[in-house]
């Protein structure tokens, strides 16, 4: 049962994946496809940041939350390969 879950969550989003990529392989030269592609790059970012903020929101009015934050964000921005011990690191806390 949890394979099957697991398969039909996953299955739909490679899918569309695997669509996409064709049509980049085989359009990527035409101009109206690439600016498609680069909109769909926008859209992309915009769902991930909107997510970040619904994340954060609930953590916003606690300072140690946020000094957690920038410091998380200062350190793997300048070091990235850190990133796996901030989040276990800062995760105990």
């Amino acid at each position: 049962g949890g394979f099957l879950a697991g398969l039909f969550f996953i299955a739909p989003a490679f899918l569309l994946v695997l669509v996409i990529s064709y049509f980049y392989v085989r359009f990527h030269q035409v101009s109206h496809a690439d600016s498609l592609f680069k909109g769909m790059q926008i859209a992309a970012v915009l769902v991930i940041g909107e997510s970040v903020i619904r994340m954060a929101q609930p953590y916003a009015k606690q300072g140690l939350a946020i000094l957690i934050a920038m410091i998380s964000a200062f350190v793997v921005f300048f070091k990235p390969s850190l990133e796996p011990l901030i989040i276990l690191g800062f995760g105990l806390l």
